[in-house]
């Protein structure tokens, strides 16, 4: 049997993969490691993606803003002796981003928003009808944990 990180220190660590058919949970690993405080989930993400655990009640108990998750550009350089490189605003189809959690008992979800603004080409969808402007949206939910029991 795994041995599952125990105290305060325990943490999730997320692996996702994003690309044409959307974002997909691939991977969770429990480890041993302080995670750094939350990000205010008072105030909505301004841009790119957040990650929110959140309760049985659907409330939030972490926020990891992840503005770079999803990357809205791509670095091009330039032909050999014309010096330098450039940032493009090309979003790459597909990609892997990671996001540190805390293993928290009162969690079940981890839920996906994605901010009002800046949000990659490869992850936006349309607005739902009545969602209130500038509020990010609901982009997908992932159970925290996974099998028997929702063990890690």
């Amino acid at each position: 049997m795994a041995q599952t990180p125990q105290g305060p220190d325990r943490a999730i660590r997320l692996t996702f993969s994003y690309g044409p058919d959307g974002i997909q949970l691939i991977g969770r690993q429990a480890v041993v490691m302080q995670v750094p405080p939350s990000d205010d989930s008072t105030l909505p993400p301004t841009s790119g993606l957040a990650a929110e655990l959140r309760t049985s009640g659907d409330e939030p108990t972490f926020r990891r803003n992840l503005a770079q998750a999803v990357p809205h550009d791509s670095e091009v350089f330039a032909p050999e002796g014309e010096g330098g490189m450039h940032r493009a605003p090309v979003a790459p189809e597909s990609g892997v981003f990671t996001v540190l959690v805390p293993d928290d008992d009162r969690a079940e979800d981890l839920v996906l928003l994605v901010g009002p603004r800046d949000v990659p080409q490869s992850i936006a969808r349309p607005v739902e009808p009545g969602a209130e402007p500038g509020r990010p949206q609901e982009l997908r939910r992932f159970p925290l944990r996974e099998g028997p029991g929702g063990n890690v």
